[in-house]
């Protein structure tokens, strides 16, 4: 994503080769550092994982806390909370790095330039991951940014090449997911939608496809958490 409503791109300001960790991008308007991070990797099912996963599940099923081993859509609901986020600090690895670097570049971003109360943003763009639908992507990010990273303090969650199918809508879906950790957030609404509306321009001309635009309500959250990726 290039510069857009007065945004700075660092890497044009301080070149590639800084002494610090930097952030992608400054709003000086909207006092806001934002770091944007792509993830393609899908290793939630590599051997290591899958391994991992085999040991937290057959322990859960020997104690009888659990009455199957296959991890379904179907049975993941009624798993004991405490298996359920084993397995997702197990598959959540590279997203976890992520959300660690990031943390680091708004940070030093802060320091080294004097902007330490502007606030910190991360969009985080799902390029490749199918493994996790898109809710239990939001969730496994609230997860790690809720535990330790605190200059991150509204994330953005976002698609490129993963559609995902939602109930009642007939087309494929690219979400674009704003969440402010402080209530009420301190990042106007008005920029953030400013800022979707250019990634979906970006989106739409880089995959030659006319979107239509829909406002997800209250009454299609449900929908949402039971959306599923499409095949790539």
């Amino acid at each position: 994503m290039r510069a857009h409503g007065g945004a700075i791109v660092l890497r044009d300001k301080i070149g590639k080769s800084p002494d610090f960790a930097n952030a992608d991008y400054i709003f000086h308007f909207e006092n806001v550092i934002a770091e944007l991070k792509c993830l393609m990797d899908d290793n939630s099912e590599s051997p290591s994982n899958q391994a991992k996963i085999n040991t937290a599940v057959d322990r859960f099923y020997a104690e009888g806390k659990i009455k199957t081993k296959d991890i379904n859509e179907d049975n993941w609901p009624a798993f004991p909370a405490e298996l359920q986020n084993m397995i997702y600090d197990i598959t959540s690895t590279s997203l976890r790095n992520s959300v660690k670097k990031a943390n680091l570049q708004i940070r030093e971003t802060k320091a080294k330039l004097g902007l330490n109360t502007y606030t910190g943003m991360l969009i985080i763009v799902n390029d490749g991951v199918t493994s996790f639908p898109p809710a239990a992507f939001v969730h496994a990010t609230l997860r790690v940014l809720e535990r330790h990273f605190s200059e991150i303090n509204c994330f953005i969650f976002t698609a490129a090449n993963v559609f995902s199918k939602l109930k009642g809508t007939p087309w494929p879906t690219l979400f674009w997911i704003p969440m402010q950790m402080e209530k009420p957030g301190n990042i106007d609404e008005g920029f953030i939608n400013r800022l979707r509306i250019a990634w979906q321009g970006i989106v739409n001309r880089k995959i030659g496809a006319y979107a239509i635009e829909h406002q997800m309500r209250d009454e299609d959250m449900e929908a949402f958490w039971k959306a599923k990726n499409l095949p790539r």
